[in-house]
């Protein structure tokens, strides 16, 4: 009788394991086949920004986990803010988990966000939810639904680079590139102009991408994904498209000059690298810093 138990329990172990592993990405993140395909270069293991504004301290670090096919799995982030309450800045520490589920041409993207008010607890706060997107055959988002706030967005290409995105409420994003760098943004709401960047980050075409993300999309300068409810501004992003490659093919170099307006000027960062020639740190103009660590 033992030994028939023990084989009764044995396949239904069995039957339990290739369940998991055929699952079609709906809760195994490892699992599921899709038409996107990650960044070639090396994976980056974390990013974190700091700068000081004001004399108050501000960071944005941001940790990534990858699947076993190299697409991002995960990030956890905690980000370091000041919030003004009338007339007041407050300390708020923001505390958020992003799961990346993959399934066909279908993108779920679950997250959970939690502000944490430490001089005054009574204002901490936590939301959650889910968002979706569809790829299309080049493995590319053509449509994004943010939940939170009922906004989808659709994204138009010019081959495998990404010219426009569409949200709803009149927003038009249209980039700009050049030797396939992304330069900056127009920014139209109801076909009048409300942000003009077009024109406003340079590159170095001696420091070519090495690596598995996006540096000009993680500082915003694609600008298409601000209108993601759990994307309040590029560095407080709970999670990230256009940086692994969701969103078209990714700039060729690493970003090293901001346009100043007030001097008519190109202002110029500092990138430094390690022994394998990939970057390991990234002061802008302004004088904020962002240091990369690598999964090797």
């Amino acid at each position: 009788m033992k030994n028939i138990l023990s084989i009764l329990m044995l396949s239904l172990c069995a039957t339990f394991v290739a369940c998991s592993d055929s699952d079609g990405g709906d809760g195994n993140p490892d699992g599921g086949n899709s038409v996107y395909v990650p960044l070639p270069g090396r994976k980056v293991a974390s990013v974190k920004t700091t700068s000081k504004i004001n004399g108050r301290d501000y960071s944005w670090e941001h940790k990534f986990t990858y699947d076993a096919q190299g697409r991002i799995k995960e990030i956890n982030s905690n980000i370091q803010d000041h919030i003004n309450r009338n007339g007041r800045h407050y300390l708020c520490n923001k505390i958020s988990t992003a799961y990346y589920y993959y399934n066909g041409e279908n993108l779920e993207v679950d997250y959970d966000i939690s502000w944490i008010f430490p001089e005054d607890m009574t204002m901490n706060t936590r939301t959650g939810n889910k968002d979706f997107g569809i790829f299309n055959s080049d493995g590319f988002l053509k449509v994004f639904k943010s939940v939170e706030i009922g906004v989808s967005s659709d994204f138009e290409y010019s081959g495998k680079y990404l010219t426009k995105a569409y949200s709803d409420g009149g927003f038009v994003y249209e980039l700009n590139r050049s030797n396939g760098d992304v330069l900056g943004y127009r920014l139209k709401v109801d076909d009048k102009l409300k942000d003009d960047r077009y024109s406003r980050y340079g590159y170095s075409a001696n420091f070519r991408n090495k690596i598995n993300m996006d540096m000009s999309a993680y500082f915003g300068y694609w600008g298409v994904e601000e209108r993601i409810y759990a994307n309040a501004s590029p560095l407080y992003a709970s999670y990230q498209l256009a940086a692994f490659g969701m969103l078209g093919t990714t700039s060729t170099h690493l970003p090293i000059s901001v346009y100043n307006e007030e001097t008519n000027m190109y202002e110029y960062g500092t990138w430094e690298f390690d022994s394998k020639d990939c970057p390991i740190s990234y002061t802008d103009p302004s004088g904020r810093k962002t240091t990369i660590t690598y999964v090797d």
